[in-house]
């Protein structure tokens, strides 16, 4: 997949990234940001996670999840994924998942805004879970 470096040179967000983001990586790919709100997605959010890691991109990605203060289970099922990929259950391509939660239910668009800003990638993409 080849990325046109001046599309990726225009990228202009106006939000700041985190004072804590770490050193660029040695891989020449750009790293992808997906993100997607977490808001009572027990039902889905294991199939998301397993889709994206069965994906063919060769390069590193991040998937950047939002807990809208859902009411159900679905932040425990990323976690439960997340640990059987630690453990060696459930191996796949070199992606980290992080979940940042919301103090109160902020909706679609100003959760998927905060993710946007705490966003690690050169190049971000929203997603539904569903």
């Amino acid at each position: 997949m080849v990325i046109d470096e001046a599309i990726i040179g225009r990228r202009h967000v106006a939000f700041t990234k985190p004072a804590s983001a770490p050193a660029r990586r040695a891989s020449t790919a750009p790293l992808v940001t997906v993100v997607s709100i977490l808001y009572n997605k027990r039902n889905e959010v294991r199939f998301f996670l397993e889709a994206l890691r069965r994906q063919d991109f060769a390069g590193p990605f991040e998937v950047l999840l939002v807990n809208d203060c859902t009411a159900d289970d679905s932040v425990a099922i990323v976690e439960d994924f997340e640990k059987q990929r630690a453990d060696g259950a459930v191996g796949g391509v070199e992606m980290s998942v992080r979940i940042i939660s919301n103090d109160k239910n902020m909706g679609n668009c100003a959760s998927r805004n905060r993710a946007i800003a705490e966003a690690k990638g050169d190049i971000v993409v929203i997603v539904d879970a569903d």
